[in-house]
């Protein structure tokens, strides 16, 4: 038995996004385990199928009916909005819980840290003061470089 697949033209639509909103498309993505195209593809699709359905009820009624289809039209947007609010409230528990075990981790390693590094000489302690001042200038400067590179016209 032999299948017949029908192939699907594909068209390919760029668009436009600032850095920030890219950087929001990957972590919405990666959360939902999809890359950052499939994601857009899947929320336009959405979106393009709740406009259709909201001007087909426009159109299938009469002047009389108009008020009837605008309050189902904002119950569809009404809804939409739950579950927009309801997605954010779950992708912020993640991200407070993923702060949280960074807070653990954090506190874990500072622990060890301290716990095994021997306390400084104290004719050392000014020399090590000096160098963890300098290293400390020159970590700032980097990030601040690097912040520069991220958010450049």
């Amino acid at each position: 038995m032999t299948k017949i697949v029908e192939e699907k033209k594909e068209r390919f639509i760029g668009i436009r996004v600032t850095e920030d909103q890219y950087r929001l498309f990957q972590l919405l993505a990666k959360e939902q385990n999809v890359s950052v195209s499939e994601f857009l593809r899947s929320g336009v699709v959405n979106f393009a199928e709740k406009f259709v359905e909201s001007q087909q009820v426009l159109e299938s009624v009469e002047d009389k009916d108009k008020k009837a289809a605008q309050q189902t039209i904002h119950a569809m947007i009404t809804e939409v909005r739950g579950v927009l609010a309801n997605s954010i409230q779950q992708s912020d528990e993640r991200v407070c819980r993923r702060v949280e075990h960074m807070q653990k981790l954090l506190e874990a390693f500072l622990y060890a840290y301290l716990y095994h590094t021997p306390e400084i000489p104290e004719e050392m302690k000014k020399e090590a003061k000096r160098s963890a001042l300098a290293r400390q200038k020159r970590v700032l400067e980097l990030m601040s470089l690097r912040n520069q590179q991220n958010t450049g016209p």
